[in-house]
């Protein structure tokens, strides 16, 4: 009885549950020290990727400004121009719905003269 007292006694089992956190915390360090060491050749790799791109990016960064600045007025008349071509689009769906309509009528009428003959 005096075993399982002394067991149970809250100081043996505050040390217990510290000794369980600082079992885990290095266990959880040694498995990110592990996969540290697998993923640093890939972050290497990526960052000399970046360092490139950011280097290309910087020698054509007045280039792209140059192309900005002319293409700023085409895209106004570009949107102009989609606009004009959605109305032309519709009048001439507007205008083979108005032919249909009279081949239909025309179509109709050669029915019922044939009809009455």
């Amino acid at each position: 009885m005096k075993a399982l007292d002394s067991i149970l006694d809250i100081q043996l089992l505050a040390i217990f549950i510290c000794l369980a956190a600082i079992g885990m915390s290095v266990r959880i360090i040694a498995t990110f020290s592990g996969e540290a060491a697998r993923l640093r050749p890939k972050l290497t790799k990526i960052n000399d990727v970046l360092t490139t791109i950011r280097e290309r990016i910087s020698a054509r960064k007045p280039t792209i400004e140059k192309l900005q600045a002319v293409t700023e007025p085409l895209q106004k008349k570009e949107q102009m121009l989609r606009e004009y071509f959605e109305q032309l689009t519709q009048i001439d769906l507007e205008e083979m719905r108005k032919e249909a309509e009279i081949q239909k009528e025309k179509e109709g009428k050669g029915i019922r003269r044939r009809g009455t003959v």
